[in-house]
C-alpha cells in the first residue's frame, strides 16, 4: 500500500530510526521488570510500580474472597488516594481485615521483596501502612514490619488479575493518573544525561519506537482475527476513550464485527451494542457529555454501517492524506440530538465524532494498522506521521517536555515520543531510594 499524498513530500537523507532510543531503553531497562507472556509479539511488557498503581486504583483484579499471604480475609471498601510525593504510594485507604474495618495507607511493589528493598522499615513515613500490594510473589511470605515494629500484611494481584498484562500496560493511560512535580530531584536518570543537542533526535526516535510497537501488536491481533475484526476493535477501543477503551475492547470481542455486519439496520447495530454494554462497568462520571460510551457505541456502529469493512476503509483513506484529515460526518436522528440513551434532547445538533477524536484515531489506530498491512513498505506512511501536527496537549507529554527543558511538541510523533518516555520514565530510574 502506497500514500499517494497530494502534498509535496521530502524524505530526509538522514532518517531518524526507533534504534536510538530502543537502545538506550534496552540498556537502562532493569531485566526483572519485564514480562514475556505466551503469544507475546514484540519487546517483552516493561512493568513498573506505576502501572500497578494504575491497576490498584482501579481495582482491576477480581475483588470477591481475597486473602492476604498470611491468610487475612481481606475487602476493599477504598483503595486509597494516590499520594504523588513522597510517603506511601495511596493514602487514606479504608479496608476490611478479618472482619474489622481499618483506615490507612497502602504501598504498592512489582516484587513481593519490595517492601525490605526499598527499607520502609526503616522509614518512619510509612508506619500507617496497612496493606502492601505486589504484583509477583517472589518465594516464601517475608516478614514485612514497620518503623514502630508492626506488621505489614501483603497481598499479591497477579493470580488476581482478569485479563493478561499485555492489555492492562496497553489500556491503562500513564497520563490519566497524578504524577509529582518534583519526582527527578535526587533520582538520576539517563534522560537527563542525553547532550542537549541529541535531545529531539532521542525524542523522535522514541516516537518511531512508540509507533512500531503499536504496528507490532495490530500485526498479531490481524494474525489471529483477520483484518476487519482487528480493524474494527481498535477503533472501538479508540472512541471508548481513555476511561472506558478496555470496555470497549472487551465488547468489541463479544459483538464482533461479523456479529454487526449481520444486522440489517443502524438501530438494530445500536440496540445490540447498548445491549452487552449494559454487562459491563463502563464509567460515565468525570466523562464530557458529548463523549458519553452511549454515544461512543452509537458512533462505532454508525461507521461500522457507513463502512461494512474497515480494514479497506482505514487504506482507502491514507490513499489521499486528504480524505484522511476529514472527519467523517457520521449523522443519526437521535444520537446528533442527545449525549446518552435517557439525556435530554439538544437545542441543536452535536457533531457524533469530533477532530480531537479523528485525531487520536488517525494516530493510534488508522496510521499503525495501515504500515502492518503494508508488506513492509512504511517509509511514506512514516513521513505522513512526521507531519502530523500534535494533537492537543495531555498532562504526560507537558510533565516530561518540562522536566527535559524541551518545548511543547509541534509534531504527532515527538508528542507520542514523549508519552512513551514518560512511560519508561519510572523504569528509567533506579527504583533504590527512600520514598
Amino acid at each position: 500500500m502506497m500514500i499517494a499524498n497530494h502534498d509535496t513530500i521530502i524524505l530526509c537523507l538522514y532518517m531518524i530510526t526507533s534504534t536510538l532510543y530502543a537502545d538506550l531503553r534496552k540498556h537502562h531497562l532493569p531485566a526483572p521488570l519485564s514480562l514475556r507472556e505466551p503469544a507475546d509479539f514484540h519487546d517483552p511488557i516493561p512493568i513498573s510500580e506505576r502501572l500497578i498503581q494504575a491497576i490498584w486504583a482501579n481495582q482491576i483484579f477480581d475483588t470477591s474472597h481475597l486473602q492476604t499471604r498470611n491468610g487475612k480475609l481481606l475487602r476493599i471498601i477504598h483503595p486509597g488516594r494516590w499520594n504523588g510525593e513522597g510517603g506511601p504510594d495511596f493514602t487514606d485507604a479504608f479496608i476490611e481485615m478479618d472482619g474489622r474495618e481499618i483506615r490507612g495507607d497502602v504501598e504498592i511493589h512489582v516484587h513481593s521483596t519490595g517492601w525490605n528493598d526499598h527499607r520502609h522499615d526503616l522509614n518512619p513515613a510509612y508506619n500507617h501502612v496497612l496493606l502492601d500490594v505486589c504484583l509477583w510473589d517472589y518465594g516464601p511470605t517475608p516478614r514485612l514490619v514497620t518503623h514502630e515494629g508492626h506488621p505489614v500484611p501483603q497481598l499479591v494481584l497477579h493470580p488476581l488479575l482478569q485479563c493478561s498484562m499485555d492489555e492492562l500496560a496497553e489500556s491503562l493511560d500513564p497520563d490519566r493518573y497524578p504524577f509529582s512535580p518534583n519526582r527527578m530531584l535526587g533520582r538520576p536518570s539517563p534522560l537527563l544525561r542525553l547532550p542537549p543537542a541529541d535531545m529531539a533526535d532521542y525524542v523522535e526516535s522514541a516516537g518511531r519506537f512508540r509507533f512500531e510497537q503499536k504496528c507490532a501488536g495490530i500485526t498479531v491481533q490481524i494474525s489471529a482475527h483477520g483484518a476487519d475484526q482487528a480493524a474494527y476493535q481498535l477503533l472501538a477501543r479508540a472512541l471508548g476513550y481513555k476511561h472506558n477503551k478496555h470496555a470497549f475492547s472487551e465488547l468489541a470481542q463479544t459483538v464482533t464485527h461479523s456479529n454487526l455486519s449481520r444486522l440489517r439496520t443502524t438501530d438494530e447495530k445500536i440496540e445490540i451494542l447498548l445491549q452487552h454494554a449494559h454487562q459491563r462497568p463502563l464509567r460515565c462520571s468525570q466523562v464530557r457529555p458529548a463523549n458519553h460510551p452511549h454515544r461512543r457505541l452509537a458512533a462505532l456502529a454508525l461507521l461500522t454501517e457507513c463502512h461494512p469493512s474497515p480494514a479497506r476503509w482505514f487504506q482507502d483513506m491514507t490513499c489521499d492524506t486528504k480524505i484522511l484529515r476529514r472527519v467523517p460526518a457520521i449523522h443519526h436522528p437521535y444520537w446528533s440530538r442527545h449525549y446518552r440513551l435517557d439525556g435530554k434532547c439538544l437545542a441543536k445538533p452535536v457533531a457524533i465524532l469530533g477532530p480531537s477524536r479523528w485525531m487520536e484515531i488517525i494516530t493510534n489506530v488508522i496510521l499503525p494498522f495501515c504500515a502492518a498491512t503494508s508488506g513492509g513498505n512504511t517509509d511514506l506512511i512514516m513521513e505522513f506521521y512526521k507531519r502530523l501536527p500534535a494533537a492537543s496537549p495531555n498532562r504526560a507529554s507537558r510533565q516530561i517536555a518540562h522536566e527535559l527543558g524541551l518545548p511543547r511538541p509541534r509534531r504527532t510523533i515527538d508528542q507520542q515520543g514523549l508519552i512513551q518516555m514518560f512511560q519508561d520514565f519510572e523504569l528509567l530510574l533506579p527504583d533504590t531510594t527512600l520514598r
